[in-house]
């Protein structure tokens, strides 16, 4: 709830129970997606009419709530010190920076078959990606947040990590790449 650290009160919202109210709030809105989804179950083999301007305008929504959300967790990360923070909001960055090859990419939204030498594959690989990225980040904090890490000396190495992951992502990246462009040619 609230801790103290170097003399300064903290709280982490993480850290506190719902009250009450908050969790008759959850169950009415479950209840409700459950009764809207039964609704329209029904309608599930109509098809809807085509809308171009349906992935650019998702995708942007999920890039700017995304990196919303990984900025105000990298500013808990700074106040409270937390490792597992930073593995989430790391999640959250991740998630939303692979929206922009996603869109690029995905066919037909700038050119017929997509931006930066795009395969067949490359659009569905990067929407897997950016949605297992999140998940596997969401598991990892879950690991994490019942840590007392909380002195800024803990900072830098649980940053060495997330920079080695990151490097070694961005080496499997640009061999994608290669391998991607070399089945065009």
């Amino acid at each position: 709830m609230l801790r103290e650290h170097s003399g300064d009160l903290h709280v982490l919202l993480a850290d506190l129970p719902p009250s009450s109210g908050q969790t008759r709030l959850a169950r009415a809105f479950a209840i409700a997606l459950s009764i809207v989804f039964a609704a329209l179950v029904m309608f599930a083999d109509q098809r809807l009419a085509r809308v171009d301007a349906f992935i650019p305008i998702t995708q942007t929504a999920i890039l700017l709530n995304d990196l919303i959300t990984a900025v105000l967790l990298y500013s808990q990360f700074a106040i409270v010190g937390r490792s597992a923070l930073l593995i989430l909001a790391s999640g959250y960055l991740f998630s939303a920076l692979l929206v922009i090859p996603y869109m690029a990419t995905f066919p037909g939204l700038f050119t017929a078959t997509g931006l930066l030498g795009a395969g067949v594959q490359s659009t569905p690989w990067i929407f897997f990606l950016s949605h297992a990225g999140l998940p596997v980040a969401v598991i990892l904090y879950a690991l994490r947040k019942d840590l007392n890490e909380g002195s800024a000396g803990n900072r830098t190495h649980t940053l060495l990590p997330f920079f080695r992951a990151k490097w070694h992502l961005s080496k499997h990246r640009q061999a994608d790449w290669r391998i991607n462009l070399q089945s065009q040619e």
